[in-house]
C-alpha cells in the first residue's frame, strides 16, 4: 500500500511539472504571437499610410492636369 501510495505521489508530481512546463510554453507561444500581431500591425499601418499618400499625389496631378487643360 505505500508504494502504491508513493508512486502515486510521484504520478501526481510528474502530472504538475508537465501542466507546468506546458502553461510556460503557451504563454511563451502567446506573447510571441503578440509581437508578431503588433509587428503585422505596424506593417499594416505604414502601408496604409503609403496608399493614402500615393492617393493624395494623384489628386494632387489630377487637378494639375484639368488646370492645364483648361488653359
Amino acid at each position: 500500500k505505500e508504494a502504491l501510495e508513493k508512486h502515486q505521489q510521484e504520478k501526481n508530481e510528474m502530472e504538475s511539472h508537465i501542466r507546468e512546463t506546458a502553461l510556460e510554453e503557451f504563454r511563451l507561444q502567446a506573447e510571441q504571437w503578440e509581437a508578431e500581431r503588433r509587428e503585422l500591425q505596424f506593417i499594416v499601418q505604414e502601408q496604409d499610410n503609403a496608399v493614402q499618400n500615393m492617393h493624395k499625389k494623384v489628386e494632387k496631378l489630377e487637378t494639375e492636369h484639368m488646370d492645364c487643360s483648361d488653359l
